[in-house]
């Protein structure tokens, strides 16, 4: 696989580069298009894994 270089260019300064604490516009697009999280989307707008190398499901109590 290639790598491939990402030129990004803002007029503001980063807040945090902690999706978990990322409250501004700003960081939250520029840390939602530079990490991957554990699904991603198809082109087709299906979840398919990335990070996660499997999935499980399980069947919740009813009536909770």
């Amino acid at each position: 696989m290639r790598c491939k270089a990402v030129n990004w260019t803002e007029s503001n300064t980063l807040a945090t580069a902690d999706l978990s604490n990322a409250t501004d516009t700003l960081s939250f697009n520029v840390l939602m298009n530079t990490q991957e999280g554990l699904y991603r989307l198809d082109k087709n707008g299906t979840p398919q894994l990335a990070l996660a190398k499997k999935s499980q499901r399980f069947k919740g109590r009813q009536n909770l």
